[in-house]
């Protein structure tokens, strides 16, 4: 799709013609941001910032809760959304670090067992940020995967696997 065609689509709030001016003021704000605000919420009642694929294919609809909009909590999630992205990324750094480590032959383990260290740490922070955000926070997933990969490492290498 070309960008002229998105700039120039018009709305159908814009099309209405003269005499509906009735249609344009059905729209209740307050309403529209308790729904907004459900439609955030999972059944745990944590915000997630991505709808659940229940919500996405419209199997149905949540019960609006009729509670504000809490812009603090919106807050403190995308704290620890901002968190766990760099988290993450220091684990894979931490992975891509090891891969490398183990496949260079004048490398002893010795000397990598710092590195598994450092990713036993990353896990904990992983693991920590995880519980904070909701099950459906795709972010949420990523964490956990990443988490279990660098569990699974840690393990091959204390019990010997790269003897």
């Amino acid at each position: 799709m070309k960008i002229n065609e998105i700039l120039f689509k018009s709305s159908p709030v814009l099309d209405s013609k003269k005499g509906e001016k009735g249609k344009i003021r059905e729209f209740d704000f307050e309403k529209l941001m308790r729904e907004a605000d459900g439609k955030l919420r999972d059944a745990d009642g944590k915000v997630a910032l991505l709808p659940s694929d229940k919500m996405a294919n419209n199997v149905s609809t949540p019960e609006v809760t009729g509670q504000p909009f809490n812009l603090l909590e919106l807050e403190k999630i995308t704290q620890f959304r901002s968190q766990g992205i760099e988290e993450t990324e220091k684990a894979l750094g931490i992975l891509e670090k090891y891969q490398k480590a183990l496949g260079d032959p004048e490398m002893d383990l010795k000397k990598i067992d710092p590195i598994v260290q450092a990713l036993s740490e990353g896990v904990k922070s992983l693991s920590a940020l995880s519980e904070k955000l909701s099950s459906s926070d795709p972010l949420q997933k990523l964490l956990t995967e990443v988490g279990i990969v660098s569990t699974v490492e840690i393990e091959k290498f204390n019990r010997g696997g790269y003897i």
